[in-house]
């Protein structure tokens, strides 16, 4: 009888160590859950950068150009003693408010060039009818 006592509490023991067992597996089980969860959506979140810096560099946005983007953000941040994530929203809404303007001043400049060289041609023209006057006025007499 104390045999069975014993191997009771032997199979009692030995439940209990398989119970905490589980419950450990299950914990872990549920962690692995969450974190390939999270992997998952970095993952997602890393191809998306990945695909916006494909796009970037077919534009012509090499890492020298981002560079450049990034210290001229940083010099923002520090000339103005703001924060870099604040010197970047500045710059986005300066390039936006600005963008509509300079895309009118480059056609004002075109055509601009565009009258100059026409007059140019007018110039060309008349320097040339000028040259020619000596020569035709005295034609032009003789047949009146």
């Amino acid at each position: 009888m104390l045999n069975q006592i014993s191997n009771k509490n032997s199979h009692e023991n030995e439940q209990k160590c398989l119970l905490d067992d589980i419950n450990h597996y299950l914990t872990r089980r549920d962690n692995l859950r969450d974190e390939n969860v999270d992997l998952g959506t970095q993952n997602s979140k890393n191809r998306q950068i990945l695909s916006v810096v494909r796009e970037l560099k077919l534009m012509g946005f090499g890492l020298h150009e981002l560079k450049q983007l990034k210290f001229t953000i940083v010099e923002i941040a520090e000339a103005n003693n703001i924060p870099a994530d604040l010197a970047v929203s500045r710059f986005l809404k300066d390039v936006e408010k600005h963008y509509d303007d300079k895309l009118g001043l480059e056609n004002k400049v075109n055509e601009s060039k565009a009258k100059i060289y026409n007059l140019d041609d007018e110039i060309a023209n008349k320097q040339f009818i000028l040259l020619l006057l000596p020569f035709i006025g005295p034609a032009l007499s003789r047949l009146l």
